[in-house]
C-alpha cells in the first residue's frame, strides 16, 4: 500500500482505545498500520495499558518499548514524532514528511496536521526512527 492510499483510508477511521485496525484505532494503532501496511514492518501491538487516558501507563509502555528505536534530528517519511503530556510520553504521530505527521486523537479522529504547529511543538519530546526503517 502506498503512502497516500494509507492516508485516504486512515482519515476515514475513527479513534478507538487501544484499536489496532481500520475500524478504529488509537495514535500507536495507527502507527502500527502504518508500519505493517506501508513499510512492510511489523511492529508489537503494546497492548500493556488499560486506556489512552491512563497517561503513567502510556510513558511505562512509551518508555519500556523503545530499545527498537533511534533518536534523530531530523524526521524522515515514516519516522514516529513523539509527545508528551507534563513530564509523560503520552502520543505519537508518524512523520509524513518535513512539516506534517497523521495521527489519531480522542476528540478529533485521524488528521493530518503540521508537527510544528504551537499545539504540538511546545509537546514535542522528539523524533524516532525503527531500526528495521532505512
Amino acid at each position: 500500500m502506498t503512502a497516500s492510499e494509507f492516508i485516504d483510508m486512515a482519515l476515514a477511521v475513527p479513534f478507538k482505545d487501544k484499536g489496532r485496525d481500520y475500524a478504529g484505532w488509537d495514535c500507536y494503532g495507527l502507527a502500527y498500520c502504518f508500519y505493517r501496511d506501508v513499510l512492510g514492518i511489523n511492529l508489537p501491538l503494546y497492548l500493556d495499558y488499560e486506556s489512552t487516558r491512563d497517561y503513567e501507563a502510556l510513558h511505562r509502555v512509551i518508555t519500556e518499548r523503545q530499545a527498537d528505536w533511534v533518536e534523530v534530528d531530523m524526521p524522515e517519511f515514516g519516522d514516529i514524532a513523539l509527545f508528551t503530556l507534563g513530564t509523560r510520553r503520552t502520543h505519537l504521530g508518524v512523520v509524513l514528511n518535513r512539516f506534517h505527521m497523521v495521527h489519531a486523537e480522542g476528540k478529533v479522529g485521524t488528521i493530518v496536521e503540521p508537527f510544528n504547529s504551537s499545539l504540538w511543538k511546545k509537546r514535542r519530546e522528539g523524533f524516532y526512527r525503527h531500526e528495521r526503517h532505512n
